[in-house]
């Protein structure tokens, strides 16, 4: 899999395979505010940033502001994954669900700024959510991927 870490001077290193890559804005990178990463089971490694929507390592690589029309106002906070491969982010108007494709699936509006999510839950088929001032909990037909 990829691993990413940020640095102060606004770099960027993810590990692909034995190899380290530094991305910046300058390689295409849409924002250094890099709020979440997410590492899926294809071994992408995927950013949440502040202003620059989801973007997409894959071999090393930027598909810079790959989702960027999924999110309400491009600020993503949180990203997590499910058992299908689809990608759940946090949003200005709830929660999206995106294809491994980069399509938006379908959202789960909630009445207030999302700032975390999280699959949970016996069956790992709940749906946590934190938002500005409350906690929401969905039961979804999907299961969310947890790794250690």
């Amino acid at each position: 899999g990829a691993l990413g870490a940020r640095f102060r001077d606004g770099a960027l290193c993810v590990r692909n395979g034995r190899r380290f890559d530094i991305v910046s804005t300058g390689a295409g990178l849409p924002s250094m505010a890099v709020m979440t990463m997410l590492d899926d089971r294809d071994g992408n490694l995927w950013l949440g940033t502040a202003g620059g929507g989801i973007v997409r390592v894959r071999d090393g690589r930027l598909e810079s502001s790959l989702l960027t029309d999924t999110t309400s106002d491009d600020m993503v906070y949180a990203l997590a994954e499910d058992s299908d491969g689809n990608l759940w982010s946090s949003a200005a108007d709830g929660v999206h669900c995106i294809a491994p494709d980069g399509h938006l699936m379908g959202k789960i509006l909630v009445p207030e700024t999302v700032s975390n999510l999280c699959f949970g839950g016996r069956a790992k088929h709940q749906l946590y959510i934190t938002a500005t001032t409350s906690l929401y909990a969905i039961t979804l037909n999907r299961i969310g991927v947890q790794r250690p």
